[in-house]
């Protein structure tokens, strides 16, 4: 289930994807190229990937007044904190707190705002 705030702007080329919940609350701004997903495939030594099982670590949810950098990777079971911004190019693994500013793959926190 996707479900969308008000205000949201979306950048060219970006991708979410769901099986269990995308949150992205108002006020959020997306650039080009980014992709956020809810879901994983599953892996093993006797699985092969066409016909794969996707399998969720739980919902993504974006807070309100943030920022997601170009081409950053958002994956499953992540919450963004309100007001917080994801450097471009950033895979983001983990939950980032409020008011932060996470780059890097994996993104980590290098600054807090206000």
């Amino acid at each position: 289930m996707l479900t969308f705030g008000n205000n949201i702007q979306k950048g060219h080329f970006a991708h979410i994807a769901a099986i269990n919940r995308v949150i992205i609350e108002d006020n959020v701004l997306i650039a080009d190229k980014v992709y956020i997903s809810d879901h994983n495939h599953e892996f093993g030594k006797n699985i092969c990937m066409v016909g794969s099982k996707a399998i969720s670590k739980g919902p993504v949810i974006i807070r309100k007044n943030c920022w997601i950098g170009e081409g950053v990777c958002i994956l499953e079971g992540v919450e963004i904190g309100e007001g917080s911004v994801i450097g471009a190019n950033s895979v983001v693994t983990k939950s980032i707190p409020a008011k932060s500013v996470a780059v890097g793959s994996p993104a980590r926190v290098i600054n807090h705002i206000g």
